[in-house]
């Protein structure tokens, strides 16, 4: 029964680093984003500001370029990709490093958290067909949530990823 509890427990642990966070998607009327056949990420740019450890702009820009990669996009950059290219950009509107230490010691204590704001853009017209508004945050999980200050943008650029594919994909 012990062990059991101790598995629990664990289980708990490992998988309660994440918080859950609602993204929030707004589309202009009448955009369908299946037209799109390439897709260039602009730098992100880091609007908190404040200076980090690591440059968190490039790392989330770079994320954002491997998740799209994963997913089977074609990514194209400066003149090319013709009409039918939809421009990501992106700014770092917060983040927060957070402490494992202090989440290992009180839940809810140092947290790690960030929200990126990624605008889509019709490069051919040049206007803005959508926007989302990804936030993130992990309040627990203690030493098992060393890392989170880069998890988090990870996480987040999958977000943003996902949410793109599911419209061009019209679900």
């Amino acid at each position: 029964m012990r062990s059991v509890f101790f598995a629990v427990l664990l289980i708990y642990i490992m998988t309660a680093g994440c918080a859950e966070t609602k993204p929030m998607v707004r589309m202009e009327q009448n955009v369908s984003l299946s037209m799109y056949q390439k897709y260039e990420v602009m730098a992100v740019s880091n609007d908190t500001g404040k200076n980090f450890e690591f440059d968190v702009a490039d790392y989330t820009t770079q994320e954002l370029k491997s998740q799209l990669k994963a997913k089977g996009y074609a990514l194209v950059e400066g003149d090319g990709g013709g009409e039918k290219v939809l421009v990501l950009s992106s700014s770092l509107v917060s983040y927060e490093p957070g402490s494992a230490a202090k989440r290992w010691l009180v839940p809810g204590a140092g947290t790690t958290q960030a929200t990126v704001r990624t605008t889509l853009i019709d490069k051919h017209t040049g206007k803005r067909v959508g926007e989302m508004v990804i936030p993130g945050s992990v309040g627990q999980g203690g030493l098992f949530s060393i890392g989170a200050d880069k998890g988090i943008l990870k996480t987040i650029a999958e977000e943003i990823v996902k949410e793109l594919d599911a419209r061009v994909k019209g679900k």
